[in-house]
């Protein structure tokens, strides 16, 4: 299972081309329950931006890895 953080769209499908097909989506509400999904085994992957066009770097993500 890939946890990611937004709903079932282009994100996820984005996910599935790097994984497979095979692999199931989990949409998260923000970029932390996609962190603990994966320390709690609930995910096998988790996907979250680095940066982004609008704000660069976000130092959200940066402080979660």
């Amino acid at each position: 299972m890939v946890a990611f953080q937004g709903e079932i769209g282009l994100t996820a499908k984005s996910g599935f081309s790097i994984l497979g097909h095979s692999a199931s989506a989990k949409p998260s509400e923000s970029f932390e329950s996609v962190f603990k999904l994966v320390e709690q085994g609930e995910a096998s992957f988790g996907v979250v931006p680095v940066e982004n066009s609008l704000e660069g770097s976000i130092s959200r993500v940066y402080d979660l890895l």
